[in-house]
């Protein structure tokens, strides 16, 4: 609601350090509804559901973002971007009021003994998760510049690859729903880094559009079995009364890195050109990748010992 309502008082706003102000105080309100509603979807899911339910959500999500990429500049143009802000903050307020209905729920009144809740687990888990950050959010940050500049595309056309990447990424969340829960999450954490890695290099070679076009959408795929699968296994090794700063810290970690990257990148790409700087983006990502073999070795050796514990 408080995002809503900031977003839509910049109709009002004339000075350019209000509406600055406005949208900064948003930012914050958006970036504390994220982890929240993500550990309550995890939270409130049935036994066995959770990858289904987390995916689901990832998915909606995705939706809204592929929507909005095409209508926001239509809009713009129709009513205005003072206007547009107050249509697409309207919602927003009647979903506040809904959330408001949804009953908390009670505290776990035993700990599973085969629930993973290792303190080293947590930090591989989260590092992992930022040095990934560091490669991907570059590559989303200046797909529509890469467009423009290296495959000829003109801006208006350039600037709906992000579309593509968007769909990509509804389309994974949707396929993975159900797997999630009759496989280890972190097997698909692990398939899904390795492919985007390989990807995001083939990527720099290619200058045929239908090329890059399912490229694109490719990476878009495999980070929408990305996201799902991590949020599904840090709710399962979690407990009530760790889980949502465990998910507020992640995606602190994840806005530090989108925070940090695009500079780096951006300097290595004035220097030596937007193509290697893609291709540089791809060690974190590996490394990442290196890091969630270790940690499924890690967490499975922890499930085991536990499960010997209670067998005991």
């Amino acid at each position: 609601i408080t995002s809503s309502l900031l977003l839509g008082s910049v109709i009002w706003l004339n000075n350019t350090a209000f509406i600055i102000g406005a949208l900064l105080l948003m930012a914050i309100s958006v970036a504390t509804f994220h982890p929240l509603a993500t550990a309550m979807v995890g939270e409130k899911a049935k036994p066995g559901k959770q990858g289904r339910d987390l995916s689901l959500f990832s998915a909606a999500g995705t939706f809204g973002l592929v929507i909005m990429s095409l209508l926001f500049g239509w809009l713009v143009q129709i009513w205005g971007w003072r206007f547009t802000c107050l249509i697409i903050a309207l919602p927003g307020f009647f979903l506040g009021w809904l959330y408001t209905k949804i009953k908390e729920a009670g505290t776990e009144k035993e700990i599973i003994s085969s629930k993973i809740n290792h303190r080293n687990l947590f930090i591989i888990f989260f590092l992992s998760r930022g040095i990934l950050c560091l490669g991907t959010k570059v590559f989303l940050s200046f797909l529509p510049t890469y467009a423009t500049d290296y495959i000829g595309l003109k801006p208006g056309i350039s600037a709906w690859i992000t579309s593509i990447y968007f769909a990509g990424v509804f389309m994974g969340s949707l396929l993975i729903g159900h797997l999630l829960d009759q496989k280890k999450p972190l097997i698909f954490s692990i398939f899904s880094t390795a492919l985007i890695s390989i990807l995001i290099f083939l990527f720099t070679f290619s200058r045929i559009p239908l090329l890059i076009g399912i490229l694109v959408g490719g990476i878009g795929l495999m980070e929408g079995f990305y996201f799902p699968s991590q949020n599904t296994w840090l709710t399962m090794a979690s407990s009530n009364n760790n889980r949502n700063s465990l998910f507020g810290f992640g995606f602190f970690i994840e806005g530090l890195s989108a925070t940090i990257s695009p500079t780096i990148y951006g300097w290595f790409a004035d220097r030596f050109g937007l193509v290697y700087a893609y291709r540089l983006t791809t060690i974190p990502i590996f490394i990442s990748f290196l890091l969630y073999i270790l940690l499924y070795q890690m967490a499975e050796k922890q499930e085991k010992k536990s499960m010997d514990i209670s067998s005991a």
